[in-house]
């Protein structure tokens, strides 16, 4: 995927104007973004957090910010892997029916809708439930990748629409 397509799939449309020529000289930075992402949705060694709950929450996210570009992206490349309907039912943005489940997505859409109120607490409370350290990283990475790359999508898309 070339620059360009990663940060049309991000927003949604393609860039012309200033925004391309932006997009251009900072081709870098997208190229090290799209890198990241691809690091927090496919990781070599992904634990219990697999590239289908990645993808779901990446799916939810996306949906809960309103980049519906984005969250069609994540949810074509979720549908790919040919996820169970729990999976797509977390994706659309239904409750978990298992405590791990509920407790990762949990801390996923608080961190999303309102991250200033996620604390030390709720990172406790992960570990309680007995989530690794390296897992409660690797979720944190997830949140902040996608929350991101979701939040350049909608502000490139923004940048787009005063041309």
């Amino acid at each position: 995927m070339t620059i360009r397509d990663f940060a049309s799939t991000l927003a949604g449309r393609a860039f012309s104007g200033p925004v391309a020529d932006a997009l251009a000289q900072r081709g870098d930075i997208l190229r090290l973004s799209e890198r990241a992402n691809e690091a927090v949705i496919a990781p070599r060694d992904p634990g219990r957090l697999d590239g289908v709950i990645r993808l779901a929450l990446a799916t939810r996210m996306a949906r809960l910010v309103r980049a519906d570009a984005a969250a069609a992206s994540y949810r074509d490349r979720l549908m790919a892997v040919r996820p169970s309907a729990r999976m797509l039912a977390i994706a659309d943005g239904a409750p978990p029916d298992d405590a791990f489940l509920s407790l990762i997505v949990a801390y996923a859409d608080l961190v999303t809708q309102t991250p200033r109120l996620a604390t030390r607490k709720h990172v406790v409370t992960l570990q309680k439930a007995g989530m690794t350290d390296t897992e409660i990283v690797q979720l944190a990475e997830l949140i902040a990748c996608v929350n991101y790359q979701t939040r350049l999508g909608l502000g490139l898309a923004a940048l787009q629409e005063t041309q």
